[in-house]
């Protein structure tokens, strides 16, 4: 028993990742799994979460707290404000100072801006 034990302290433990996240709609509780989630993003200290059919819900978490609780290999921080997944890019261009600006699906914020600290990152992002 006691080898058990240390084999399980031994291990690495594996990332745990929420598969769904519980939002509020008006008195209604509602929960929306991971794989509809577009992209996360902050406006006024607020965070919200917005699915790929372009609904919008308040968080309770920070970007930051949410950024930790979602698999980097799906979403990546591409500025203090959005927290986005792959498939939600629609387009990718070059912009001054080395920078990239993004567009998102279902987005109306056209200047999406990416600093030319994350750009190396970003980029390997996509290309994993």
């Amino acid at each position: 028993i006691e080898l058990e034990i240390l084999k399980e302290l031994l291990s690495p433990k594996k990332n745990t990742f929420k598969s769904r996240f519980l939002v509020r709609f008006g008195e209604k509780i509602q929960s929306v799994p991971i794989e509809e989630i577009s992209f996360f993003f902050s406006e006024e200290r607020v965070t919200f979460l917005q699915t790929q059919a372009g609904k919008k819900y308040v968080l309770d978490s920070t970007l930051e707290q949410t950024e930790a609780q979602v698999n980097p290999a799906e979403y990546f921080r591409i500025n203090r404000k959005y927290l986005c997944r792959m498939e939600a890019i629609d387009g990718i261009f070059a912009f001054s100072n080395s920078r990239l600006k993004v567009t998102l699906k279902n987005s109306t914020d056209s200047d999406i801006l990416i600093s030319r600290e994350k750009v190396s990152d970003f980029k390997q992002w996509l290309d994993q």
